[in-house]
């Protein structure tokens, strides 16, 4: 990474306003001294524990209470039940094995591996005890409100990070999901640590990081090509083929593993289950999701037969989908039309089902219900005033890809959560744009006042709100003035032109409102 270079410079007498001059809020800041690269984040750890610890404290106090209140006395089933199945057979030394779809223990792929093996040490403690699992996802849960405060901060502004952190912290939808053995919690986390290095310029990190979100959620493949593609763009070819390779090293092991044990070099056998589930022949005559192992509709010996090898029985439901998809195209766009509402609650009669298996109140439902559709109308919003940020289009292409499979697919409630998790974050870059608008800081009023006397810089306030040392670790100030004047050698002198600025007697027209566009999109700080 680049090392960084202090800002030096001066703006003329009367330049600036407010409390602050607009001298010291340039000679404090920092900026990279490589272009196109986001300031890697340069304060101390202890800075970032003392800004950031309390949200997390917080964010954990939360989710506690709702276990405690909400959830005391919650058993797994389904998914999270054979989470924790093959966490405890890991535990017991059996192996990574499920009995399911078979009638005997056996080695299984049906369930990405990395958050069974998280849950195995507490399994290997404290035996059948549920508590150290949850105690996980919520420790799991509260880090993704810190990581989504720093990401919002980093796009919006300070304010803008600490109530997207508060946004998320409460939120009903993504609080259901951080006090049970589900992969929610991890997946996010993931995501999320992805785009903050990358957004360092750290890609051989997001490439580690992307693999483990593979080993998390098989189906997010498409999100190594999204951040392959923003690194190439941010960094160049060579770094997007470093993401890609790391990505795919970490997902070695593990294929290899299914190799051997199983027959197969896929990541992981539900995926012919799911799509049979949907798409075959006996699920489209029944018009809903029907269960392959268990339907009688599926007993036919060569299905059942295959059920014995879980890489051959993954191949023929796989098969029978496609074969169920190609004579009746038609029933892709019946399946969406299904699933659209009730993955986005508009009918909420179509989850009941689900929403019980996966540990939610049914009757806390109706109350939290509009929550979810103001939290979804504003963030949106707060999306769309940001869109010209990268971070926020790449935030966008990876939660539209799980939308899309989500749809495609099976599509209860908790699948919805990278969804929840963008829109929380986009009401809290709203709710931090109007904060910096209603109460502007003095540096805000100091950074507005040089606008208006001629830099020309083209920003909201919520991008002018930075303080003195830095945002989520990020040394904002020197980000917000660095937008303004990208300083050179000669200093800044007033340019014959209005509203333009000159750098050494150089015209600047790629100079502060260049740099400023720069870095609303995403390619500084």
């Amino acid at each position: 990474m680049p090392e960084s270079t202090p800002v030096v410079g001066r703006w003329p007498a009367g330049w600036a306003g407010g409390s602050e001059s607009a001298e010291a809020v340039i000679a404090e800041s920092h900026v990279t001294a490589r272009p196109g690269v986001t300031a890697r984040p340069g304060a101390a750890l202890s800075d970032r524990v003392r800004r950031w610890g309390p949200t997390f404290l917080a964010a954990v106090a939360v989710r506690i209470a709702y276990w405690v209140v909400v959830q005391p006395h919650w058993i797994p089933d389904s998914d999270a039940d054979q989470y924790d199945k093959i966490a405890r057979s890991l535990a017991n030394g059996t192996g990574y094995g499920l009995q399911f779809p078979q009638i005997v223990h056996h080695p299984t792929a049906f369930r990405p591996p990395l958050l069974p093996l998280l849950l195995t040490p507490g399994h290997w403690l404290f035996g059948e005890a549920l508590w150290p699992g949850r105690l996980l996802s919520v420790i799991l849960g509260s880090t993704v409100v810190v990581l989504a405060g720093v990401l919002a901060a980093r796009i919006g502004g300070r304010r803008a990070g600490y109530l997207a952190a508060l946004v998320v912290m409460f939120s009903p939808p993504l609080l259901a999901n951080d006090t049970i053995t589900l992969t929610e919690p991890l997946a996010l986390l993931l995501g999320l640590a992805a785009i903050l290095l990358l957004d360092e310029g750290r890609y051989l990190q997001a490439g580690f990081v992307t693999g483990l979100l593979l080993l998390t959620r098989p189906n997010g493949y498409l999100v190594v090509a999204i951040l392959a593609l923003w690194v190439w763009r941010k960094l160049g070819p060579r770094a997007a083929v470093a993401l890609v390779a790391v990505a795919a090293c970490v997902l070695v092991p593990w294929l290899v593993r299914n190799r051997v044990q199983l027959g197969t070099w896929t990541l992981n056998t539900s995926d012919g289950f799911t799509l049979a589930a949907i798409y075959a022949q006996p699920a489209q005559a029944a018009g809903t999701f029907t269960d392959p192992v268990l339907s009688p509709a599926f007993s036919d010996p060569e299905v059942r037969l295959s059920q014995f090898n879980e890489g051959e029985w993954n191949a023929l439901l796989t098969d029978r989908a496609i074969e169920g998809i190609t004579s009746n195209p038609g029933y892709i766009p019946q399946v969406v039309g299904s699933n659209l509402p009730a993955f986005f609650e508009i009918d909420p009669s179509r989850s009941v089902v689900a929403q019980r298996i996966d540990g939610r109140r049914l009757g806390l439902l109706p109350l939290v219900r509009p929550l979810f559709f103001l939290t979804t109308i504003l963030g949106l919003v707060g999306l769309a005033r940001h869109w010209r940020d990268n971070r926020v289009r790449v935030i966008a292409a990876i939660t539209a890809q799980y939308v899309v499979l989500s749809l495609l697919l099976v599509a209860p409630p908790r699948l919805r959560a990278p969804f929840d998790l963008a829109c929380s974050i986009g009401l809290g870059l709203l709710l931090g744009w109007f904060a910096d608008w209603r109460w502007p800081s003095d540096r805000t009023r100091t950074l507005r006042s040089a606008e208006r006397d001629g830099l020309g810089l083209r920003r909201g306030p919520g991008h002018l709100d930075r303080g003195p040392a830095e945002v989520a670790g990020v040394p904002t100030a020197g980000i917000a003035a660095g937008a303004l004047v990208p300083l050179l050698p000669g200093g800044v002198t007033r340019s014959k032109s209005p509203g333009r600025v000159t750098k050494g007697g150089e015209a600047a027209g790629t100079g502060a409102r260049g740099a400023a566009d720069q870095h609303r999109a995403g390619q500084i700080g």
